[in-house]
């Protein structure tokens, strides 16, 4: 079986005969706390005792300036829904889907048709599938379906966006019985969930394997992932025509050697722009950056300062002519506003108790952007999540610990997030007293 660590360390294998791909439809999420939080209602306390409370008070039932919200005696730190003893509002819906022992949300990505989301789940012992769920930008389920390509081992999916009239688009990487090989997948649905098309990718000495992301491109979809040239793994995009056709691929590497990955993606009118990393020019390095490309070819790219270890770029988004990157080395983790030649407006560290990893950021239309980033536990799955907001400047505006449905601050790892109109929506894993790991998607307040 494959681990959560899958998505963060992007190793896969396999690559043999492919033995067929089948589509299974998966089972009815288990929502809860499904509403949106509306205007704060009053507390318990009595009219008089809350004004005894004084004016701006958090806890006295009234949302007071400067407040998201005030549910009184109500707040709750650990509620599924509600306000926090903060004042702050909470998650205003969350969806698990759990499998036996397995069940993992790895990318969640916003469209004109509303939401999609990516991940894997157990299917059978030590072999996982695919799955991607459609859903409405307010979090309503459209419909979810499974993709079992692979022959002996694992399918995951790591990135899905949905267009204007509905479609979505799934790709990922598709294990084959070959222990020492693998291929890149990319599925297209229709509206209604029904298969329009299957790419599937093999890797051999000069074509490609896993796909990590994908976007809406101007005239089609483009996927991010790893490719091959003449046996050196390359950064690569592939571009796909609106109808699924196979159009293009655009492959590039660090220091023209092999090791390089591209694990996210954005379109843009005139290109795209991704992140990932590839072999540094110091020996055995590692270095993360972000890359622009135009008309096929590298308009610029950012290399994040090289420190001894290897170093991760993971998160990526555009606001208007500015670029959001994030990820993280062996010290800490870091994020980015890079300006239109690619060069850093500003770099700050992400600093935790630990060494911290920053899986992915999402800018909203007023400059700002919010971050998932967590720090791992000494052992065993004990990451503890965070979300964290920062101004166009990079200040922090603010931090905040995302505990699990057990109320513990621990067993949380969010690997994704994108803005939608005025919520944030974040898609993860947490694993219950249970023991089981769970896919979460939650959607919160800005």
């Amino acid at each position: 079986m494959r681990s959560w660590a899958l998505a963060s360390c992007l190793v896969w294998s396999g690559c043999a005969t492919l033995l067929g791909i089948n589509d299974t439809e998966l089972g009815d999420a288990a929502v809860l706390g499904d509403a949106d939080v509306g205007d704060a209602e009053p507390g318990d306390a009595e009219p008089d005792a809350r004004a005894d409370a004084g004016p701006n008070l958090c806890g006295n039932g009234l949302a007071d300036p400067g407040e998201e919200c005030d549910m009184g005696v109500r707040n709750d730190d650990n509620a599924p829904a509600g306000c926090t003893r903060a004042c702050r509002r909470t998650i205003t819906w969350l969806t698990t889907r759990a499998s036996t022992t397995f069940h993992a949300a790895y990318g969640v990505r916003a469209g004109p048709g509303g939401l999609a989301i990516a991940g894997a789940r157990l299917a059978s012992p030590g072999v996982n599938e695919a799955w991607v769920m459609a859903m409405t930008a307010a979090g309503m389920e459209r419909w979810t379906r499974a993709y079992a390509g692979g022959t002996a081992e694992s399918d995951n999916g790591y990135g899905a966006v949905v267009a204007a009239d509905g479609r979505v688009v799934l790709s990922g990487s598709q294990d084959q019985a070959s222990a020492t090989a693998g291929a890149a997948f990319v599925r297209g649905y229709d509206a209604a969930g029904a298969i329009l098309f299957t790419n599937v990718y093999p890797i051999t000495a000069t074509t490609s394997g896993a796909g990590f992301d994908a976007d809406l491109a101007p005239s089609g979809f483009v996927v991010a992932g790893l490719g091959r040239v003449s046996g050196t793994d390359t950064a690569s995009l592939y571009l796909l025509s609106d109808s699924g056709g196979f159009s293009a691929r655009i492959d590039s590497t660090l220091e023209g050697v092999s090791g390089n990955v591209a694990r996210r993606v954005r379109a843009l009118a005139d290109g795209y722009v991704y992140v990932g990393w590839g072999p540094g020019a110091a020996t055995m390095s590692i270095d993360a950056y972000a890359r622009r490309i135009k008309a096929g070819s590298v308009l610029w790219t950012y290399r994040d300062p090289p420190l001894a270890g290897p170093e991760l770029a993971h998160g990526i988004d555009v606001c208007g002519d500015d670029t959001w990157v994030c990820g993280w080395n062996a010290q800490n983790a870091w994020i980015a506003r890079l300006d239109a030649q690619g060069r850093a407006r500003w770099r700050k560290d992400i600093v935790g108790a630990v060494p911290a990893q920053c899986a992915d950021v999402a800018c909203a239309p007023d400059g700002s952007s919010i971050v998932v980033w967590d720090e791992p536990g000494a052992t065993g799955f004990t990451h503890r999540a965070r979300l964290r907001r920062y101004d166009g400047d990079g200040n922090v505006a603010w931090d905040r610990a995302v505990v699990n449905r057990g109320g513990v601050d621990a067993a949380m790892l969010l690997y994704s997030l994108d803005w939608v109109g005025d919520a944030v929506y974040t898609v993860g894993i947490e694993v219950p007293p249970s023991g089981a790991t769970e896919s979460v998607i939650r959607r919160y307040a800005p």
